[in-house]
């Protein structure tokens, strides 16, 4: 069952020149940090119009675990404070991590949502629940006992 969620437990609609603007900038500090120049305006650039405070390795090691594209989205979204999620809304959220919905920036997005205003441990929840829940074997937990854990552990 899907339903509609509010505005911020979706993912926020992006500047799209803003990304491609940032992409660019991600290849270019990535070129310079691998030819062992210094990317020091670049840096300074992608952090200003990206409104955060990453370093030139950082920025340069993100070809190692994704591309440019969910890089730059994931940099600029912005995790909100939800203090009224209901429960509805957050296994929504559970069931679309879980059955592999939305581009990867969205995943991201919902993950931090959910560490920051439901649970810190969420995220093992879902895909390690036998660390989560110190097994030593893997459960097979549905979104509902992954939700009930999750309210267990923020409350």
């Amino acid at each position: 069952m899907r339903i509609t969620l509010r505005s911020p437990l979706e993912f926020p609609e992006q500047d799209e020149t803003l990304v491609q603007r940032l992409m660019s900038l991600a290849v270019k500090i990535v070129n310079h940090n691998d030819t062992g120049r210094d990317a020091t305006a670049l840096v300074k650039e992608f952090n200003t119009l990206a409104g955060s405070n990453r370093t030139q390795s950082e920025i340069a090691r993100h070809p190692s675990y994704t591309d440019e594209e969910p890089y730059v989205r994931i940099c600029l979204a912005r995790i909100p404070q939800v203090l009224d999620g209901s429960d509805e809304e957050w296994l929504e959220l559970i069931c679309r991590i879980s059955g592999g919905d939305g581009e990867e920036w969205e995943t991201h997005y919902w993950l931090a949502l959910m560490e920051k205003n439901l649970s810190s441990k969420i995220s093992d929840l879902i895909y390690w629940p036998n660390i989560a829940l110190g097994l030593d074997e893997m459960p097979s937990l549905t979104p509902e006992e992954i939700l009930e854990h999750a309210l267990r552990d923020s409350g």
